[in-house]
């Protein structure tokens, strides 16, 4: 085969690939106002922000931005939003409730 045929070959295989790509993966994740009960698993704070992970079904993680005084084994309440982060859902933390 010639090199133009191959570069063509080349250049039609990647503009396929980027096609069935972008068509292929999932739409932005819309935010969504959600309430949802947990047991903590753990807290993890930071200097601007706190990481709870706490456990429904699965183990999910939530952001807050105010300080809150709950620890491991609290049962809790969110009330919150979800959002995509780094292809993770997380839960964007509006209210905390300890139960």
């Amino acid at each position: 085969m010639e090199q133009k045929h191959i570069t063509a070959i080349s250049l039609i295989s990647i503009l396929i690939g980027l096609a069935t790509l972008y068509f292929t993966l999932p739409e932005k994740f819309e935010q969504t106002d959600i309430k949802i009960k947990g047991t903590i698993q753990s807290v993890e704070e930071k200097e601007k922000f706190t990481i709870i992970s706490f456990k429904t079904k699965d183990v999910l993680h939530a952001i807050t931005f105010d300080k809150t005084k709950v620890q491991k084994g609290d049962e809790i309440e969110i009330y919150g939003r979800l959002q995509e982060y780094n292809r993770k859902v997380e839960i964007i933390a509006d209210k905390i409730v300890k139960k």
